[in-house]
């Protein structure tokens, strides 16, 4: 069953992952349906592993122009892309080729981090105005 996207930034970052597939396999997307499961399943495959080889192997933030070390991610808009166009592919097995995902510090800041800050910012603001 296809999932429904509502949100734009979502359905940007799937068409440029779709691209990228697309372009990795010098094929477009009314060619890409056009082929039998099997295939498509190999190419994502030969996909995957090509992510393996250009991630990046720390989980810095990316640079521009490198893509992160969980590159599962990158298959979701592909995954739409067939599920959309009624192309079943078994993608729990699929993933299992992926890396496994690693996290990172690179989080924003918890509810009680956000309030802690903005007290400590008021009451230094407060010890100037009264010095």
């Amino acid at each position: 069953m296809a999932r429904r996207i509502n949100s734009a930034a979502t359905k940007s970052v799937y068409k440029v992952h779709l691209s990228l597939f697309c372009k990795y396999h010098k094929i477009d997307p009314d060619s890409l349906i056009q082929l039998k499961p099997d295939q498509i399943k190999t190419m994502v495959l030969n996909y995957i592993i090509h992510l393996k080889k250009i991630a990046k192997q720390s989980v810095d933030k990316p640079k521009r122009g490198e893509i992160s070390v969980n590159s599962r991610y990158y298959l979701h808009g592909i995954q739409s892309f067939l599920d959309f166009n009624e192309i079943m592919l078994n993608w729990k097995k699929i993933v299992k080729y992926c890396p496994e995902e690693v996290s990172n510090n690179l989080r924003g800041y918890t509810r009680e981090r956000r309030l802690q800050s903005s007290c400590q910012r008021l009451i230094s603001g407060i010890a100037v105005s009264f010095c």
